[in-house]
């Protein structure tokens, strides 16, 4: 069993071989990575290299060189040169002067001289001398002479002969086509019979040029085996002007630049038409109006002010407002902020049973982000409220949810989804406002706490028995809600619970996705 450096058959054509030994330890220093430091030793010295697999008993390989008497000689030399950390490419004959995509063999003349040139684009086949071993085309353009000598002719970038095409597909899928390694373009090259060359710089539509040179029928083939292996060839006039390597745009050919350029390829530049936001927004609006069509109306204004916090002077409101840790109020232009209360009394007189769940639980007096939350929840208004942990936040949002839950024209038990939803940044602050919701026995509403971690089906089981508020955070009613478990479109108070703080977790999306399934009407609440 024996590894060859060709990737191909034996060559055709006379010549002598001979046979040395290297140490098994040294033969990765032959082989090279992927095989492409015998490929290289193998073009430099144009014999045919190949490596036993199997060692003798004195650890040795034995390395079978095939060609004339020269290109054996050189080989030879190359791989002294490589095994003992030499850098090869300097003066022997039969190097060529520059690489290209030539078919057949030039003259022997021209040593090439020593180092390594600039990288060409593009990978390819190479044809060998009269055979068909595959290595990289134009890896590297060796720093050899660009004149007549070596193999493949001297000019950069030459042709053997045959019709050549030039097509297009996405920079993303020039992978594909090359392969790992290039172990596809060469297969398909060498199913084709075509030589491919694919430019890895694309163009400013993110689009690369691959250029099939060959008969026609080697073109049809090579451009068959590239939609096979799931390329889209597009259009390159999509491009609006010729890229480089195409044919009648700016192609190097025989080292010159070929600046003629047919009037069909030139199109018109056409400014981009300008986006109508205006329309836009209307189309929205619109599209919002359709999804949402035959949903009950909302009542939202529940509050009736007690003659006390309505005839409140303004100095009055100030003076409360300072003592209630100096609450600061910010209305739209257009609204106005109602009169603080002093009681619960104040604000849930005609509400008995809620006074009755707040006696339960041994308030004094409500907190100052209550008294002036709850006159504005009341009235239906939308809220920011900011203030401290432990404040009483929980219920400056809790108690207004129960009375709006209570109040709609559908009744609790003819109703789709739950009627409020409130959404949490972590599960222990979900859980915490659960809590806060058990300890109110209203009216029947029943509540559900989901968040990630938690038992699934358990919740999954009592979201179908129905429930009217569900805390959650963003998270895990997203996966209910893709799931169809829970419907929020017919919620009608939503309430974001430390809003900044599920920004600064990474929930934005989410809380986005959450927002275009629910009514644009609604009654918002924000808290921090």
């Amino acid at each position: 069993m024996s590894f060859s450096g060709g990737f191909g058959g034996n060559r055709s054509g006379g010549g002598s071989s001979t046979t040395m030994m290297v140490e098994s330890s040294n033969v990765g220093k032959i082989i090279g990575r992927g095989g492409s430091k015998i490929r290289d030793l193998e073009q430099d010295s144009n014999a045919r290299i190949k490596i036993s697999r199997d060692e003798d008993e004195d650890g040795m390989k034995s390395v079978e060189i095939s060609g004339t008497d020269e290109e054996i000689e050189n080989a030879k030399r190359l791989i002294e040169e490589c095994l003992s950390g030499g850098d090869f490419g300097g003066g022997g004959g039969g190097r060529r002067g520059g690489y290209g995509g030539g078919r057949g063999r030039g003259g022997s003349g021209g040593g090439g001289g020593g180092g390594y040139g600039r990288r060409d684009e593009g990978w390819g086949r190479r044809d060998r001398d009269g055979g068909d071993g595959w290595g990289r085309r134009d890896d590297y353009d060796r720093g050899g002479s660009r004149g007549g000598g070596g193999r493949g002719g001297g000019g950069f970038g030459g042709d053997g002969g045959g019709e050549s095409e030039t097509i297009f597909v996405e920079s993303s899928e020039v992978g594909r086509i090359i392969g790992r390694g290039g172990s596809r373009i060469r297969d398909m090259e060498a199913d084709s019979g075509c030589r491919i060359k694919v430019s890895r710089d694309g163009d400013s539509s993110g689009r690369s040029s691959v250029e099939l040179t060959g008969s026609k029928n080697a073109i049809s083939e090579a451009k068959r085996l590239i939609q096979d292996a799931g390329v889209e060839i597009v259009n390159g006039n999509d491009r609006g002007r010729g890229g480089y390597g195409q044919d009648n745009s700016g192609r190097f050919s025989n080292g010159k630049v070929n600046s003629q350029v047919k009037q069909e390829d030139v199109q018109e530049w056409k400014s981009p038409t300008p986006i109508d936001w205006t329309s836009l927004r209307l189309e929205q609006k619109e599209y919002e109006n359709r999804r949402f069509e035959g949903l009950p109306p909302i009542v939202k204004n529940f509050y009736q002010e007690v003659s006390e916090v309505a005839e409140m002077s303004h100095e009055e409101v100030k003076r409360i407002r300072k003592e209630k840790n100096n609450i600061i109020v910010d209305a739209p232009e257009d609204g106005s902020v109602p009169n603080p209360i002093r009681t619960f009394e104040d604000a849930f007189y005609n509400y008995p049973l809620i006074l009755e769940e707040v006696y339960k639980q041994n308030f004094v007096t409500p907190s100052p982000i209550q008294c002036q939350a709850w006159p504005i929840l009341l009235q239906g208004k939308d809220l920011i409220g900011i203030a401290q942990t432990g404040t009483g936040k929980t219920l400056a949002f809790l108690l207004p949810a129960l009375i709006h839950i209570q109040k709609q024209p559908i009744p609790m038990k003819d109703r789709v989804g739950p009627t409020a939803l409130i959404l949490s940044p972590t599960r222990e602050l979900a859980q915490q406002i659960e809590m806060e919701i058990n300890k109110i026995n209203y009216m029947g509403i029943r509540s559900i706490c989901v968040y990630g971690g938690g038992n699934r089906r358990e919740q999954l089981q009592r979201v179908k028995k129905g429930i009217e508020i569900v805390v959650a955070t963003p998270g895990r009613l997203n996966d209910f809600m893709n799931n169809s478990i829970i419907d929020v479109k017919h919620v009608t108070y939503l309430v974001m619970d430390e809003a900044d703080r599920m920004l600064d977790l990474g929930f934005e999306l989410e809380i986005k996705k959450v927002m275009l399934d629910i009514r644009p009407d609604r009654q918002t609440v924000m808290t921090r």
